[in-house]
């Protein structure tokens, strides 16, 4: 049995480990598109390729006003942006131009065909340049009124600016957010806000902390554009209408984040009322502790002054009850007129040693002279007083 299974399992191990692969790199892969929020309108400009994001939207191809007879070049550029393939066009390559008419010796897409046109985005696809491998990036587009299909590219010599689109979604959000809502002027500037009064083209000043309400969100043209902008007209208790813009001011007047909505601006208003009362609250209330901490400190003074007070009367009936205790034990020691004598500190003549000390203390110095006559003392107490004695009777007072 030994014998018939090695082989089998050297066959199993050779074939494990003896197969080769290979790989290639997808050169074909595009990242993901990032989700559409419907908060971003599509910029021809800014997005810098971020397009695919907008794949399934509807969009208007806004109208261009007022373009004066000096632009007619730049009028002309922009409308040969369109084809029916993904091809760049030209002023030689006008095969694939998508609804193309003759405008003098240039020809374009009918800006008729384009303008105010509601299209679907497709796909985002690269295409060809004409007498180049440079590739090209088309926004594959499906007008809604009759199917047509049509590229669009993106960027064609710099002309993107002159092509603006809306993106429906976004212009439908932007009404869901603010239509009818109310809304306060904010606004951080200091100097006073003046806007354009729409049905009366008069400044006004736009006052802070006003009040306003949303009362429609449309396109309009702001002075020195092109195209149409989305914008929300605010009207204030006066009936005055202003055009706010969503990211930014609106012929220099005023933007969306210069606003805050009333709910908030009130729920602001209330949240700062309750911190002023709470900052009056805990004022008034170290106010009462402060007043109750000097009130307990004056009641300790008041107190301990009284204590002390106590304290001083007993120490002076005890000071008085001893003074009087020492005269009786001295009046009971040396009699009523020596005794009394020496509690008051007097000293006299015939005094003994013992009754000066008890009188006048211990001295400083003793200076003492002993001869056949006897023994004599002088009692130094300071440099004026003096007591002298003669065989411990005293004899003498200097003082």
């Amino acid at each position: 049995m030994k014998n018939i299974f090695t082989p089998i399992l050297l066959f199993v191990s050779i074939n494990l480990f003896s197969q080769i692969t290979s790989r290639t790199v997808n050169e074909n892969y595009q990242k993901p598109a990032a989700a559409y929020d419907s908060l971003t309108n599509i910029d021809l400009v800014n997005t810098k390729g971020d397009y695919r994001q907008f794949i399934g939207q509807e969009i208007l191809v806004l109208e261009k006003k007022g373009l004066s007879a000096n632009n007619r070049l730049t009028e002309h550029m922009q409308y040969m942006s369109f084809a029916k393939q993904p091809v760049k066009l030209s002023t030689t390559n006008t095969k694939e131009m998508y609804n193309p008419i003759k405008d003098g010796y240039i020809t374009m897409s009918d800006p008729k065909a384009i303008e105010g046109k509601y299209f679907k985005i497709l796909d985002v696809v690269e295409g060809t340049n004409e007498n180049s491998s440079n590739k090209s990036t088309f926004i594959k587009l499906q007008r809604k009124d009759n199917s047509d299909i049509v590229y669009y590219n993106v960027g064609y010599n710099g002309y993107a600016e002159h092509i603006s689109f809306l993106v429906v979604g976004y212009y439908e959000k932007l009404k869901q957010l603010y239509l009818n809502k109310n809304y306060v002027y904010t606004t951080n500037y200091t100097e006073p806000t003046i806007a354009k009064e729409i049905n009366t083209n008069t400044d006004i000043v736009v006052k802070l902390n006003s009040e306003w309400t949303c009362s429609d969100v449309t396109l309009m043209k702001e002075k020195n554009s092109m195209t149409e902008t989305a914008v929300l007209i605010l009207k204030n208790d006066a009936n005055q209408e202003i055009a706010a813009g969503t990211q930014k001011q609106f012929n220099a007047g005023v933007k969306l984040t210069d606003f805050t909505t009333k709910e908030d601006y009130l729920a602001k208003k209330q949240k700062e009322a309750e911190l002023k009362a709470q900052k009056e609250e805990e004022a008034r209330i170290n106010a009462e502790n402060e007043r109750k901490r000097i009130e307990e400190q004056e009641k300790q003074r008041a107190l301990q002054a009284q204590q002390a007070k106590i304290q001083d009367q007993k120490d002076a009936a005890a000071a008085v009850a001893a003074k009087e205790k020492r005269k009786q034990d001295l009046i009971a020691k040396y009699g009523q007129t020596t005794g009394a004598l020496i509690a008051a500190g007097q000293v006299k003549i015939g005094m003994t040693a013992a009754m000066c000390i008890d009188a006048w203390g211990k001295p400083r110095d003793i200076n003492r002279t002993t001869n056949t006559y006897g023994t004599t003392e002088q009692w130094v107490y300071n440099l004026k007083s003096y007591l002298y004695f003669k065989d411990g009777i005293l004899t003498s007072i200097q003082n």
